[in-house]
């Protein structure tokens, strides 16, 4: 069992403020766990995108920081889980499409028809990470949740995703500024013996101990008590893709104008990925029924106030 401590102080806005106990709204729902509102700086500077050489393209992503108002909310502790997601399945109907990026009978990453989120290509056990699951699919799974308790569950806003992930820190990783401590923070993509590795990739000079995915849980909590915010998988956020934050809400609020919008942001890099996007700031993005090995999604609760 993850053991989060009943009140985790953190510095926000020049202010103490604590997150709460875990809890959980049914026996198969998700651990959650309450964060209080406040105000941070989204996005990165110019100095931290330049002095980790973010590509150009990407580093326009993530500028220009601004401040953001975040109101209290619920997040899950960990990535949702292959037997949270399985009790959702068995209860709900919902209808699966096979195909995931995953990899082929060769070992290379491809497009497998008959791959899902209960035969990702990958071993897990039901208390890893669900894969293979597409936006629409992590959207049905939080409307089954909301059904189900009664409570209003959804997908993170990417506002309130990195409010989470940085837990009060304005440094590139929720742990500081060392890039080789983050073996002991998240799943990294690092030179573990035997990880398939993205050629394009360049590894966090550590070894983790694990090749491909982690079960939740199995690494260090930043100070919200909160694992595998970096690492591990990538999580699906409600947020349409924009290209950079010039017009984007200071409320907290998902940036969603595009009626027509079918590439959401994705957030907190994952087991295969160029090591400049395990970050805090860094923003990638999928159209949303892509569904694939390194892809899955935390859950986020709105709380009456």
């Amino acid at each position: 069992m993850i053991r989060v401590a009943a009140f985790l102080a953190v510095v926000l806005s020049g202010s103490a403020v604590a997150a709460e106990r875990p809890f959980r709204d049914c026996p198969e729902c998700p651990q959650m766990i309450a964060l209080p509102g406040g105000a941070f700086m989204m996005g990165s500077t110019s100095e931290e995108t330049t002095t980790l050489k973010v590509p150009d393209a990407l580093a326009a992503r993530e500028h220009p920081q601004h401040r953001v108002k975040v109101a209290r909310f619920a997040i899950g502790v960990t990535e949702v889980t292959v037997g949270e997601y399985a009790a959702f399945m068995k209860a709900s109907g919902h209808q699966d499409t096979a195909g995931c990026y995953s990899r082929d009978a060769n070992g290379a990453r491809a497009n497998v028809a008959d791959a899902n989120w209960n035969a990702p290509g990958l071993a897990q056990t039901d208390r890893h990470p669900v894969v293979c699951v597409g936006w629409p699919d992590a959207k049905a799974y939080a409307a089954w949740l909301s059904q189900r308790t009664g409570k209003a569950y959804r997908l993170l806003t990417e506002a309130e995703w990195e409010y989470a992930a940085r837990a009060g820190t304005t440094t590139p990783w929720f742990w500081g500024k060392d890039r080789n401590a983050a073996c002991a923070w998240g799943n990294m993509p690092n030179a573990a013996p035997g990880a398939p590795q993205d050629p394009a990739a360049t590894d966090f000079a550590c070894q983790d101990g694990i090749a491909e995915i982690a079960p939740v849980g199995a690494f260090k909590a930043n100070r919200f008590g909160l694992h595998d915010m970096l690492g591990n998988v990538w999580e699906w956020t409600e947020d349409c893709l924009h290209p950079s934050y010039d017009g984007a809400p200071v409320d907290g609020s998902a940036w969603v104008d595009d009626p027509d919008c079918n590439v959401h942001v994705v957030r907190g890099g994952g087991w295969v990925a160029s090591q400049t996007l395990p970050r805090s700031a860094a923003r990638s993005s999928d159209p949303l029924p892509y569904r694939g090995i390194g892809l899955g999604f935390r859950i986020a609760r709105t709380i009456d106030r």
